[in-house]
């Protein structure tokens, strides 16, 4: 039997949101369309922004407008309950936040409604609260509608809806594919850091076996447990730290959460530990691509850190120490 590959704009697809594309248009719509099928993923981002005072009852009931045009301008997301709550949902990917003066449009917008619950939530994948702290400074009116929120902390979301919805239920159905959508087919086009620098053992994991770094090169995943810090990270590219220097990059190609890493590789059936059977997130990286230089550690003091840097410091710098400390100054000068 043959099988069909279907693509949309060279993105494969796997679920039904892919056929929108990959673009920011294509994610406010996914994320519309499944908040309106499963009224709990509303709830819990409405929850999020501070109001908890929302039964799923009257949620059901909400309307929902994407891409509305108004004389305020194009709204990405509207959630309207006459009289109890408008929500209006500025969403950004990358590294991009809306300008001042578009979130001002907006809050003129909240401003003229009569919902006694009103919110301009700004959905971004950095951290917002920096610039929402300055347009708050400039126009009063910022502090009292507008709150951040990260799609960070909507991928948080799935493992507690998962568990709540089958998948053989309509709500389960669109809140899988929303976030397969969302980690898988629509990538984010973004990233929280550029490189992660990563030390990587090599003492082999079973007699005979691979190690750590073999399990990152060779089988081309990298892992950490649920509970850890860097779970809801998503760096562009990888470079791991062995025997005292970097020598080559992988790119990031997708992340999984909630998955054990004997899943994606057999071989760790060998492993004496239970930690291969436990839940983690994973990301999936492409082949090892050389650098045109071996960059060395320069300071033993740092074997075990994880560092992060832009890709032009890394590439320009002599030491992962003197990457360290150029991307400390870049943050603080971009502050």
């Amino acid at each position: 039997m043959s099988s069909l590959s279907l693509f949309a704009y060279d993105v494969p697809v796997s679920t039904p949101f892919g056929l929108l594309g990959a673009d920011e248009k294509s994610l406010t719509f996914a994320l519309g369309y499944t908040m309106q099928q499963c009224p709990r993923l509303l709830q819990k981002l409405l929850a999020t922004v501070g109001l908890k005072r929302f039964r799923l009852t009257r949620l059901a009931d909400a309307e929902i407008r994407l891409q509305s045009k108004r004389e305020t301008g194009i709204t990405d997301i509207e959630v309207i309950l006459p009289g109890r709550l408008h929500l209006i949902i500025e969403a950004k990917v990358g590294l991009n936040l809306p300008t001042l003066s578009q979130c001002k449009k907006y809050i003129k917008r909240l401003s003229s409604s009569t919902a006694k619950e009103r919110r301009l939530v700004v959905l971004v994948d950095t951290d917002a609260a920096p610039t929402l702290a300055v347009y708050c400074e400039k126009d009063e009116n910022c502090r009292e509608f507008m709150v951040g929120l990260q799609w960070a902390e909507l991928r948080d979301m799935r493992p507690s809806l998962i568990q709540e919805f089958v998948a053989a239920s309509d709500e389960g159905r669109w809140v899988r594919a929303f976030f397969n959508f969302l980690e898988g087919e629509f990538h984010m086009k973004t990233y929280t850091q550029e490189v992660w620098i990563i030390p990587a053992q090599t003492k082999p994991l079973w007699d005979g076996g691979w190690s750590f770094y073999d399990t990152h090169v060779k089988g081309r995943i990298y892992y950490r447990t649920k509970k850890d810090r860097y779970t809801n990270q998503k760096p562009l590219y990888i470079a791991l730290r062995t025997g005292g220097k970097v020598d080559s990059i992988q790119r990031v190609l997708r992340i999984e959460h909630e998955t054990k890493p004997i899943d994606r590789l057999p071989q760790l059936r060998n492993v004496k530990g239970s930690w291969p059977r436990e839940p983690h997130t994973i990301w999936h990286l492409s082949n090892p691509v050389p650098l045109p230089r071996a960059i060395l550690t320069g300071d033993p003091t740092m074997r075990g850190r994880h560092v992060y840097c832009d890709i032009d410091i890394l590439l320009s710098s002599s030491t992962i120490k003197e990457a360290a400390e150029r991307m400390k100054e870049r943050n603080i000068g971009s502050g």
